[in-house]
């Protein structure tokens, strides 16, 4: 395998964003392992309702997408990021106003559909804006790298 080079040190420019876009998923994905479980043993209800709850961020996340494309493209990418971070943590308020709601199972699993959704959303403005914020610091010459980011990290680490 060809040795990729970093003449320019885009790659250390670009570790900031990585690590903003990180947490994002991170804030995305820790919730995932016990929101069905909730859903069903908690809250009864059965695969249907887990599935669409679960599955609303996909929904949210494509139905935002152009708009957070837009509001990078306006306001910059790094602001988008941190619109997408806090939006992230807006649906972990949802989440918890899910928990107080645990004596009406209809109100908790709706509350969780909001913040799916919202979380949904927040993806979008995350990974655009981390993808525009990425490209206005390394520069349209190194489009590439920006965009194939995370495989190039791996690609390192596994030498």
């Amino acid at each position: 395998m060809a040795r990729i080079s970093d003449r320019d040190g885009v790659m250390a420019e670009l570790v900031p964003i990585m690590a903003a876009v990180f947490a994002g998923f991170l804030l995305i994905g820790l919730a995932l392992p016990v929101l069905p479980l909730h859903l069903h043993l908690q809250l009864g209800f059965g695969p249907f309702a887990v599935g669409l709850v679960t599955g609303s961020p996909f929904v949210a996340s494509m139905l935002s997408r152009i708009g957070a494309g837009n509001y990078a493209d306006g306001r910059g990418g790094k602001r988008a990021v941190v619109v997408g971070l806090i939006a992230a943590a807006l649906a972990g308020l949802f989440y918890l106003g899910s928990l107080a709601l645990l004596d009406r199972p209809v109100a908790s699993a709706s509350a969780l559909f909001a913040g799916r959704a919202v979380l949904g959303a927040s993806e979008s403005f995350i990974i655009t804006g981390g993808v525009a914020w990425g490209l206005s610091v390394a520069g349209g010459q190194n489009s590439g790298k920006v965009i194939a980011w995370w495989a190039r990290r791996c690609l390192r680490r596994s030498r």
